[in-house]
């Protein structure tokens, strides 16, 4: 009863810590986005769009310090993104790129034996449902009247 009471708490701390980090993740995500516009908007004010480089060059030390400003944001931008990043690809290595069916989504990718059959199952059934000369029966889960279906037929 213990080691069930102590894995379930486990579990909802886990969960609880994987809100948070893809939170922080997101918000870093679109912080850091946001600051990458503001980056373009100052330039455009306080850099300005000059022809040619020779210009530029010319205008350096009158503009230096917004190009400092522009770089420390720039800076700030990529710094923000890291954790957004990290962030996605934790949520996204769950994710399998094996037919539909292999894995129910959010559950953990079964491994070695049990994927191979599950997925071999699943292979023989679409082969099966494709094959040539035979009729096409597609049933969908309001058709079939499966629970959580969003129409199910009146009866």
């Amino acid at each position: 009863m213990e080691a069930t009471v102590h894995t379930k708490m486990n579990d909802l701390q886990n969960t609880e810590q994987e809100k948070s980090v893809l939170r922080w993740g997101g918000l870093a995500g679109m912080l850091g986005s946001v600051l990458f516009i503001v980056t373009f908007v100052f330039v455009g004010v306080f850099v300005g769009d000059e022809s040619s480089a020779a210009a530029w060059v010319e205008r350096f030390p009158e503009i230096r310090w917004a190009r400092t400003v522009e770089n420390s944001l720039f800076l700030a931008v990529l710094v923000l993104w890291v954790p957004h990043f990290l962030a996605l690809y934790r949520v996204l290595r769950r994710e399998s790129l094996a037919p539909a069916g292999c894995t129910a989504p959010g559950s953990a990718r079964p491994t070695g034996a049990t994927r191979r059959r599950r997925c071999r199952g699943n292979f023989a059934k679409l082969a099966q449902a494709r094959s040539p000369g035979r009729p096409q029966a597609r049933r969908t889960n309001a058709a079939a009247g499966l629970p959580g279906s969003p129409h199910r037929p009146s009866a």
